[in-house]
């Protein structure tokens, strides 16, 4: 995990491609800034945003436990 300028195709790009091997598959929501991952050699699976969900909290459930394996600076 690492913090990015912003979520634009070039600052996604960037962090993709600096921290995932070639190949891997990305497993991303259905934002457009990961549309060309393919094109730069990753699989890619897009899981698509329910209309339902109102919150980021009910897209990303578990992302709480991630942040709390380390320590937060």
């Amino acid at each position: 995990m690492k913090q990015i300028p912003d979520a634009s195709s070039a600052s996604l790009h960037t962090f993709i491609t600096a921290l995932v091997e070639p190949g891997s598959t990305a497993v991303t929501e259905d934002w457009s800034g990961y549309s060309s991952l393919v094109a730069l050699g990753y699989k890619h699976k897009t899981i698509i945003r329910s209309k339902r969900r109102e919150s980021s909290s009910d897209f990303r459930p578990s992302v709480h436990r991630v942040v709390s394996l380390g320590p937060y600076r």
